[in-house]
């Protein structure tokens, strides 16, 4: 490991060393360049031929004011036919007062050289602008802080590339500089400004090393480049001024140090005899603790640019102070606090959330806290401390903090730069412990910077909304870092909470997988004791509050990824146990939509499940089990051939073991739904090879139908609709005739039927509309392959009689205003005969669909009225099926007579169909040959509107006149 380090480093220090050479060198060209810049300037004849308009120019002035780094190619074409003479004031001007981005500076000053090569005046009049814009006056002693730090940078830039010569332009940024510092010696309000000066700009025009470099080239016996925009005694200058301002900076920051440990002691004694601090002392050490490690923070920064020591102080007696829960760190972080064992399911979780790398074994950095004592940072947590702060500057807070972080920038070589950026295309790729914990270490060797931190935490935070895998691994890779570099933490943890804050202040019934990615990433990374227990429960007691819509599922999901954490934690499982009863009183007195109950009971059940007893699996043999996992768990589209093979090399001859094997081929409703025509290919590939497993494939299947509409419970409804597509997959496997099918349809809507409103059957009662799914499903399935003539005509048969169903049931009593007909069942009805009758004319209500089946039974007496009747009783059978009720109350011997009758007539044209089926079948079926039948090819189209097929399809309709209801 520590050849490894001695590696980096070497590669560190030489790294900066070219880069800094490369920076200065083309610095220095292009600073002559601009020096020599008079003579290369364009005679007055070049500015002739150029448009000189005041519409193009204030349109061009008008960009320059809202300048981009993207816009600058754009720009200078724009120049090219532009005539700038008489405008270079409102030019600069422009640049100037625009509102650049650390991103933007490198742009802007290409475009400041350019516009000094052409224009003589432009100099002067930029230079005036800024004398304007960084002038200190006495009633305005300091810069603002954000437009601040890039206009310092942009001036000195100017400096540096020889816009501007040491003689005009130093004077300016050496009196602004020691302005805002010698006028800064309490308050050290202009702390940021001058820390990125010294980042930036600190090595050309203050000669700063930082201290990491300066330790490494002192290793290794390198020289650091020197610039030379400026001469060196006034670089010792600058840095001697800088060094002051550190002084009085360390200063501060002791007296803040013993402001600190006073406050300790004082509400030590005041816990002591009152037992509880005001809310007022309390915000007061929230604010002061608060200031005192923003302070502490950059005085470590400050110290690292210029290579000064920073006093240390007593982190024992700041814990003291975080146990009070005066501290800051109680709302970011929970690191170092000892976790029961109990808080955990089982042993690999708590590997996971407990057993991290050590990041101290792989960097050593002068800045990082590794050797810090940690203390357990218990938080005493009341009612009074989980406050709302729903201040109206949340939403508009965390939109300005999000722009905030485009301005993340640094000075980046080309390759660390790439390095940077494979790293984060790479994370998403790392999808489990190990590879994210390599990251998590390559990250911390590699990646040193503070800027490298905070784009890290942004890409985290920017995660796809449909990756919710990786948050957990994502939380690990912070928890991982965050000894070292717990900016990234804080930084990640403040994005959240102020993203969650957004949301729930907008009440709006948008973008719920952000929402729940939010609070997801937020509840593992409490797992991890990376983000506050205050916080959190803050953000249960804020979706508690309005309870409505979309905050239930953010509740919800919160609760499920961190809430059995605090339920089992012995701090926090009585706050959170209130959470959850104050859940179930929500639920129990609202009428909420099912699908938010039911997410709230799941959510209550996996926090405080009930006592149950153990759930003892079931012993079989390991044949069985074979069996089961091939079937239930494999089988799937692409592996049909594969577990056909497996399933031929079982010993079909042990009676006892195929009787099992055939067992788990009918049990369709075992297997995922999208894997039901997976098995009944397979079912047709074994069957080609055990001619009795088709067979009793199908003849389950079918038992198992017939039960289901005997018993008819509701628990069994997925069961139903699997075992109905089964069969339907099974026919387009030519397993079974398309009789059989039939005669299931047909028992959809006449087994156990009565169309008498007034004795409703206890099979099918008219509130029951499943078996209208039923029958939807298995014609969805098999409806396009049918590949006769008769087939399609006895689908038309039953589509008559299935629509006399369907508005039975939706004219029954028991729909009204106040419990209205179920739409999907009226969609899906639609959109099954639509899908295989698209010209098919519906009929709109009861009235006309029993008309429609008279109409049918009418024409069926007129064709056998033209046959030789053989007695009078079987004319009066057929002319008194007139009336619906009549399909279900015939007697099945009046029934068998009245279908001979029909037989007989059509006798010749129906066997010749049945050969032609027959037929059909076998060319199909006959391609099956080592593994299944594969995906069934639907038939070509078939014309329909042959009048000669209601004599042959008369015999196939008989099942509805009372044959199928008789029999069964």
């Amino acid at each position: 490991m520590s050849n490894l380090y001695g590696f980096m480093s070497w590669n560190t220090i030489i790294q900066f060393i070219n880069e800094t050479e490369q920076r200065l060198s083309s610095t220095a060209k292009l600073r002559q360049m601009n020096y020599n810049a008079k003579g290369t300037r364009p005679d007055d004849s070049y500015f002739r031929c150029l448009d000189s308009s005041l519409k193009k120019n204030t349109s061009f002035i008008r960009k320059l004011k809202t300048f981009s780094a993207s816009q600058l190619n754009s720009l200078l074409e724009e120049m090219l036919t532009l005539n700038l003479t008489k405008y270079t004031s409102e030019v600069a001007s422009a640049l100037v007062e625009s509102k650049l981005k650390m991103t933007d500076i490198t742009s802007a000053v290409k475009l400041c050289t350019v516009l000094h090569h052409k224009y003589v005046d432009f100099q002067y009049n930029l230079l005036d602008c800024w004398h304007r814009a960084l002038y200190l006056t006495e009633e305005n002693l300091s810069l603002n802080e954000s437009k601040g730090k890039v206009d310092l940078r942009f001036y000195a830039e100017l400096i540096n590339v020889g816009v501007f010569t040491y003689d005009e332009g130093f004077p300016l940024l050496e009196n602004v500089l020691s302005g805002i510092m010698s006028t800064d010696k309490e308050c050290h309000n202009n702390i940021n400004i001058v820390l990125t000066f010294c980042r930036y700009c600190g090595h050309d025009f203050a000669g700063l090393v930082s201290r990491s470099i300066r330790k490494l080239a002192e290793t290794y016996n390198k020289t650091v480049p020197k610039s030379t925009v400026i001469p060196e005694d006034k670089q010792n200058s600058m840095k001697s001024l800088f060094k002051k301002y550190h002084v009085l900076l360390c200063r501060r920051l002791l007296k803040d140090n013993r402001e600190v440990m006073r406050l300790v002691r004082e509400n030590k004694r005041i816990l002591q005899t009152r037992g509880e601090l005001s809310a007022e002392r309390r915000e007061r050490g929230l604010t002061l603790l608060l200031s005192f490690k923003k302070l502490h923070k950059n005085c470590l920064e400050l110290a690292e640019c210029l290579d000064e020591e920073t006093p240390q102080f007593l982190q024992g007696e700041l814990s003291k102070l975080e146990e009070l829960s005066l501290s800051i760190e109680n709302a970011t972080s929970n690191v170092g606090e000892a976790v029961s064992p109990d808080v955990w399911d089982d042993e690999e979780m708590q590997q996971f959330y407990e057993n991290l790398p050590n990041i101290g074994d792989f960097i050593q950095s002068p800045t990082d806290r590794l050797n810090e004592p940690k203390a357990n940072k218990q938080e005493q947590i009341t009612e009074k401390d989980i406050v709302e702060s729903d201040s109206d500057n949340d939403v508009e807070c965390f939109s300005q903090e999000i722009n905030d972080l485009d301005e993340i920038d640094s000075p980046l070589s080309a390759g660390i730069k790439t390095q940077l950026e494979s790293f984060l295309n790479h994370l998403p790729q790392c999808v489990n412990r190990e590879m994210i914990d390599n990251s998590a270490v390559n990250f911390a060797i590699t990646f040193i910077s503070k800027n490298h931190r905070k784009k890290l935490a942004r890409n985290l935070y920017n995660v796809s909304r449909t990756r919710l895998d990786l948050l957990p691994l994502y939380a690990r890779l912070v928890a991982i870092l965050e000894p070292a570099m717990p900016e990234i933490a804080e930084e990640l943890g403040k994005l959240l909470k102020h993203e969650f804050k957004f949301h729930v202040k907008k009440k709006d019934q948008i973008n719920i997988e952000t929402k729940i990615k939010v609070v997801r990433f937020i509840g593992e990374l409490v797992k991890f004791r990376v983000f506050s227990y205050i916080e959190v429960l803050q953000c249960f007691k804020r979706l508690l509050n309005n309870f409505t819509h979309h905050q239930i599922e953010m509740f919800c999901n919160l609760l499920e990824t961190c809430g059995r954490f605090l339920f089992k934690h012995p701090d926090y499982s009585s706050i959170i146990r209130v959470y959850i009863d104050q859940m179930m009183r929500v639920k129990s007195a609202t009428i909420l939509d099912p699908r938010y109950v039911t997410m709230i009971e799941n959510a209550y059940y996996q926090v405080n499940p009930p006592e149950r007893p153990i759930h003892i699996k079931k012993k079989r043999p390991p044949m069985h089990e074979f069996i089961r996992k091939l079937l239930f768990e494999d089988l799937m589209k692409s592996n049909v051939s594969t577990i056909l093979r497996l399933m031929r090399k079982l010993n079909w001859k042990s009676k006892e073991l195929a009787s099992y094997a055939v067992k788990c081929l009918t049990y369709a409703f075992k297997v995922k739904y999208d894997n039901i025509r997976p098995l009944a290919d397979l079912v047709s590939g074994v069957a080609n090879y055990q001619d009795f497993v088709g067979v009793q494939v199908v003849d389950g299947v079918m038992e198992d139908i017939r039960l289901g509409m005997e018993v008819n419970r509701q628990e069994d409804s997925q069961r139903r609709l699997s075992m109905v597509k089964y069969l339907g997959e099974l026919y387009n496997y030519c397993l079974l005739d398309s009789s059989d099918i039939f005669n299931v349809l047909y028992s959809f809507i006449t087994f156990g039927v009565s169309l008498d409103p007034d004795s409703p059957s206890p099979l099918d009662p008219p509130e029951n509309l499943f078996r209208i799914r039923l029958a939807c499903v298995l014609l969805e399935t098999f409806g396009h392959y049918l590949d006769s003539k008769t087939g399609h005509k006895r689908l038309d048969f039953y589509f008559v009689f299935f629509q006399n169903y369907y508005w039975f049931k939706h004219s029954a009593a028991c729909w009204d205003y106040k419990k209205a007909f179920p739409i999907e069942i009226t969609y899906m009805f639609h959109d099954t005969l639509s899908s295989l009758r698209p010209k098919l004319r519906l009929y709109e209500n009861y009235e006309e669909s029993l008309l429609g089946v008279e109409s049918l039974k009418a024409e069926f007496m007129n064709i056998l009225a033209k046959k030789n009747m053989k007695t009078n009783r079987e004319l009066e059978i057929i002319q008194e099926d007139i009336s619906p009720v009549c399909l279900i109350t015939r007697t099945s011997k009046e029934n068998n007579v009245f279908c001979e009758i029909a037989s007989e007539a059509t006798s010749d044209e129906s066997e010749n169909e049945s050969n032609s089926e027959e037929t059909s079948s076998k060319t199909t079926c006959g391609n099956i040959k080592e593994i299944g039948a594969g995906e069934p090819s639907p038939p070509k189209s078939i014309k329909e509107n042959t009048k000669d097929f209601w004599l042959s399809e008369f015999s196939t309709v008989r099942p509805h006149a009372g044959v199928v209801a008789g029999q069964l």
